[in-house]
């Protein structure tokens, strides 16, 4: 894939690669999960299209320590 020749490109890339981390939290979340292991990342080119594409491991992740502080990450959402 080429490199984003002027800032309305760059914004682009840097929208489709949010919205595709959105779909990945989401699908996690859907399927009963709180984390993502191993998040990463492809992009191509499809005839002067840009594609993105986020994939990972759900997972469950639970706190076995309580003397450790949670990471606001990882805190439940209310």
């Amino acid at each position: 894939m080429g490199k984003a020749t002027n800032d309305a490109d760059k914004q682009q890339l840097y929208s489709a690669r949010n919205d595709a981390i959105s779909r990945v939290v989401a699908e996690t979340q859907a399927r009963g999960g709180n984390a993502v292991i191993a998040l990463r990342f492809d992009a191509g080119d499809l005839g002067g299209f840009a594609q993105v594409c986020a994939y990972g491991t759900a997972a469950i992740v639970e706190k076995i320590d309580d003397r450790v502080e949670t990471a606001t990450q990882l805190a439940p959402s209310s």
